[in-house]
């Protein structure tokens, strides 16, 4: 039997929520805790339209984000390929053989949003951490994605399938508000970028919040891709988080995976 190359990626994404400021809410609160208090405090009268408003609301923006995200990845490496200065040389990987990869070189964020909300985003290479913050009141929605990885660079002279697992862990909370809704996702993918195509994503995990109730999302990322590999091909796997918030009366929404050490994928 031959002998299947296997390649293991090692992240540890911190996906926080917590103690962060926000400048552009400020006296208005920022933890689950705290806009489950608040929210508590201020009669809303649900609306089953609106609540479903939201919903869909969310599902559009994280449907937008990875149309963005897609163009994105096409820029980045079509950039990379003028100028090998952009981005750090990806780790030589011989098809047929075992590899464990536990460094990140590469990773993006991005974020919007309209009406009363904030966002929140970033990727650290150095930490192979990612983390999105989306946050709505008041008729507002927002959304944001984070997402870091470690490219390879393949050799040989014939394609093979390979199994690509990725390890690591996750933590975030979110709350929606009456007449809001608060939705996150964990997913692992494999990009292709000698041929500017994604060859496999598995969601590790998803959420989603309204009428005031809140939801820890936490647990371990433990997850496998198979594709086929072809030689002299430059790969991109990586780890990703999306969050989005929209809120159609006056509580709070929130969808937090940033910003402390106490939540982490």
């Amino acid at each position: 039997m031959k002998k299947v190359s296997l390649i293991s990626l090692v992240f540890v994404l911190c996906l926080t929520l917590g103690s962060f400021a926000y400048a552009s809410v400020d006296n208005l609160p920022t933890t689950t805790n705290e806009i489950v208090k608040y929210n508590s405090t201020i009669h809303e009268t649900s609306d089953p339209e609106l609540t479903m408003k939201a919903e869909m609301q969310n599902v559009k923006s994280i449907k937008n984000m990875e149309a963005l995200e897609e163009n994105k990845l096409r820029e980045l490496f079509n950039i990379n390929e003028v100028s090998s200065t952009i981005m750090a040389t990806p780790v030589t990987v011989a098809i047929g053989t075992d590899k464990t990869l536990t460094t990140a070189n590469d990773g993006d964020s991005d974020t919007s949003k309209s009406g009363t909300s904030a966002s929140y985003h970033r990727y650290t290479i150095s930490s192979r951490s990612a983390e999105a913050n989306s946050w709505a009141s008041i008729w507002g929605a927002a959304d944001a994605y984070a997402y870091v990885g470690q490219t390879f660079k393949t050799t040989g002279t014939t394609s093979k399938s390979a199994k690509i697992i990725f390890s690591g862990t996750y933590r975030g909370d979110m709350v929606g508000g009456i007449n809001g809704n608060a939705y996150a996702e964990i997913k692992v993918k494999l990009w292709d970028s000698t041929d500017s195509v994604w060859l496999g994503t598995q969601t590790v995990a998803s959420a989603s919040s309204s009428n005031n109730l809140s939801k820890t999302l936490n647990g371990n990322i433990n997850h496998a891709i198979t594709a086929t590999l072809e030689p002299n091909h430059v790969y991109f796997p990586y780890i990703h988080v999306s969050t989005a918030a929209s809120e159609y009366g006056a509580h709070i929404s929130n969808s937090d995976f940033y910003g402390d050490s106490t939540h982490r994928m």
